[in-house]
């Protein structure tokens, strides 16, 4: 049997593995810590750090234990099948989100860390590593990590639940291990061996290992303002959070070669400096075209710093440190774009300064090489690079200008993302990313007369005027600006659970809606579902879900687990609302399987309004058809029931793009 070749098959089905727990895992930690893209973030942090972890032990255990690596790979057995572990906690802190993912996965992610570094470090010390270099491993092993990534939204959780996935992941770790005491056994390389892979220069200096971790920090940290501008707009869950992880890797795939692609996009890097500043001008668009231009940029952010990483690898005889300085790097960068930036910034700042980083540390290293490609370029050529990069800053610049010239109110960010409060033509509005969260006239007469989708005669209003039997006991999944609140009376009680700790004092502060209300309110923080089971002071008469950040769709809230929660906290002849307008997903067919699942009815709010669902016994709803909503809506799919184990987002995405969307997606553009 070839030994390069089971090498390169172990190093693939390794990072299968290690890439394909990273979302699966981030999916099952939603039902302990919701679905806030912070619980991602924090997990794409631990893995990181953990990756660290790994290349730590393969360059200063590994080389002297030889064999002994082999019984490293019993560990991972203990957690196994995988699944977190771990007390509820609504309100998701980092502390109880990073024990969990070292109780729970933290063994197998560190055995499989080790896998390509271990076996470079094999290969280099065996026949294999006088004629070629380990180099191509870890390319193939980030064609794994990027086959990993890419097949988990688009197969893997299309067509299997969190429990198979688990048991297959198990079945898989078994293969990787005998793969590995295979690739020892061909290779036998051993430790007295290292005296054979004899070094030609000094080893890397201070200076060279800190290069190299500066350079791989940049994309790490760019990595995770990328994945929070997307999933603030698009949503929290896998489909989101791999793109950007799976482009990372996939520009390892195209550098880490023998035959590099794209070293040339190098050239350009000053162009690129001004296409990142109009990328952070365009951070808080919200079409596909803006989404994909993020990506794109960030795929040219990664070639560029990634080629230069690979233009400076040492020779084989240094790769543990080559690779543990990458590593240090990125788990440095991840860390500090996690934890700095909520805390220190009031809005996406890291977005300009790691912008910046690029500019600077791409002139230091290929000012000079620029300059002289510049001299000897045609007069066509140069004339039309600069003025495409000054045409790009021109346009970044007065993306920023009509920012500055017209600022928000108040802006708060934390870790759940930014709040904006504006204000224009006399209306004052709540901004989270481009998405309104509720807005108030500042004339006096007209304070507490809502707006948009709140309006006099919309659907929401429908909703608590045809519930209005009394007082009532109401509680709404998302707080807002608190217009809600307008529509009850001194008789009633309204809890609103809200996962964002910054909501309600801005709530509070620049919008009267709360304070006014004869109403008695509660404002719960923590994620809904959970606070709902938790803190909730039902039963209630209605159970409102708006608690969308941007349009993304908080998933665990609309599984059959979650409305059986709801369903113990409503009353007898209780309605249940999901406000589900959105540009990118029709959620219709999802809501109609849920109602079914729980032998309940469903109806659609008619043409005209906002979208919007009523969930109900089929007598509770006559009153929404009386007044024009529609039980049976043409064109709508057969949705796939979504549980805690299995939700299928990219079905509602396609549902969403196709024509019995279109109607819905326009009127939400217009209730924005």
């Amino acid at each position: 049997m070839n030994a390069a070749r089971v090498m390169t098959l172990t190093v693939l089905v390794g990072a299968l593995l290690l890439f394909g727990m990273e979302p699966m895992v981030g999916r099952m930690l939603v039902p302990y810590f919701g679905s806030a893209v912070s619980t991602w973030l924090t997990a794409l942090m631990f893995f990181q750090i953990v990756l660290f972890g790994g290349y730590l032990y393969a360059h200063l255990v590994a080389p002297r234990i030889g064999r002994w690596h082999l019984l490293l790979l019993f560990l991972p057995l203990l957690n196994l099948p995988l699944g977190v572990r771990g007390e509820v906690a609504p309100v998701a802190p980092m502390a109880q989100i990073l024990l969990s993912l070292t109780l729970s996965v933290g063994l197998p992610f560190f055995v499989l860390s080790t896998t390509a570094v271990v076996l470079q470090l094999w290969w280099s010390r065996s026949d294999l590593g006088k004629d070629r270099e380990p180099y191509p491993l870890y390319a193939a092993s980030n064609s794994g990590s990027l086959l990993a990534l890419l097949g988990y939204p688009f197969l893997v959780e299309p067509l299997a639940g969190l429990r198979a996935q688990s048991l297959v992941w198990a079945g898989g770790y078994v293969l990787y291990a005998g793969l590995v005491a295979a690739s020892w056994h061909l290779a036998r390389p051993e430790p007295g061996h290292a005296e054979e892979v004899v070094a030609s220069g000094p080893p890397p200096s201070v200076g060279e290992l800190s290069l190299w971790a500066l350079l791989a920090a940049l994309p790490s940290g760019f990595l995770l303002a990328v994945t929070s501008v997307i999933a603030n707009e698009v949503g929290s869950f896998p489909m989101v959070w791999v793109l950007p992880l799976a482009i990372y890797l996939g520009t390892f795939v195209l550098l880490f070669r023998d035959d590099p692609v794209g070293m040339g996009l190098r050239r350009f890097w000053p162009e690129l400096g001004a296409l990142g500043l109009l990328g952070y001008s365009l951070a808080s668009g919200t079409s596909y075209l803006l989404l994909a231009f993020q990506l794109t940029l960030f795929f040219l952010y990664c070639m560029v710093v990634h080629g230069e990483l690979y233009t400076r690898r040492p020779e084989p005889a240094y790769l543990t440190r080559y690779y543990l300085a990458l590593s240090f790097g990125g788990g440095l960068g991840g860390t500090v774009v996690n934890l700095v930036p909520p805390a220190a910034f009031d809005g996406l700042y890291e977005y300009p300064l790691l912008v910046l980083a690029f500019v600077v540390v791409l002139a230091v290293l290929r000012g000079r090489e620029t300059l002289e490609d510049l001299r000897g370029a045609s007069v066509v050529v140069g004339a039309t690079r600069l003025v495409v990069f000054q045409g790009v800053l021109a346009i970044a610049a007065f993306g920023q200008y009509t920012f500055w010239t017209q600022p928000p109110l108040h802006v708060d960010r934390n870790f759940y993302g930014t709040f904006r409060v504006v204000e224009e033509d006399g209306v004052r509005r709540l901004m989270h990313g481009s998405t309104q969260h509720g807005s108030q006239y500042t004339d006096p007469a007209r304070l507490y007369e809502p707006l948009t989708y709140f309006s006099v005669g919309g659907c929401l209003h429908d909703t608590y005027d045809l519930t209005d039997t009394g007082p009532r006991s109401i509680a709404v999944l998302g707080l807002g600006a608190g217009v809600v609140a307008s529509f009850l009376g001194a008789e009633d009680r309204l809890d609103f659970f809200e996962i964002d700790p910054g909501n309600e004092p801005i709530a509070r502060e620049w919008f009267t809606f709360l304070d006014a209300t004869p109403a008695t309110t509660r404002v719960l923080v923590g994620d809904g579902r959970l606070k709902l089971l938790s803190e909730g002071s039902g039963p209630y008469a209605l159970i409102h879900l708006d608690a969308f950040s941007g349009d993304g769709i908080p998933t665990h809230l609309l599984t059959k687990e979650a409305v059986e929660g709801y369903l113990s906290q409503l009353e007898p002849g209780g309605h249940i609302l999901f406000h589900i307008s959105n540009r990118y997903y029709d959620l219709r067919p999802v809501v109609a399987s849920l109602a079914e699942a729980n032998g309940l009815n469903v109806v659609y709010s008619p043409p005209g309004g906002t979208a919007i669902c009523a969930v109900a016994s089929k007598d509770d709803l006559a009153p929404f058809v009386g007044r024009g909503w529609n039980p049976d809506p043409p064109l709508l799919p057969k949705g796939t029931l979504w549980t805690d184990d299995y939700v299928n987002v990219l079905s509602a995405l396609w549902w969403g793009m196709g024509e019995s969307y279109a109607l819905q997606a326009d009127l939400a553009r217009k209730h924005r």
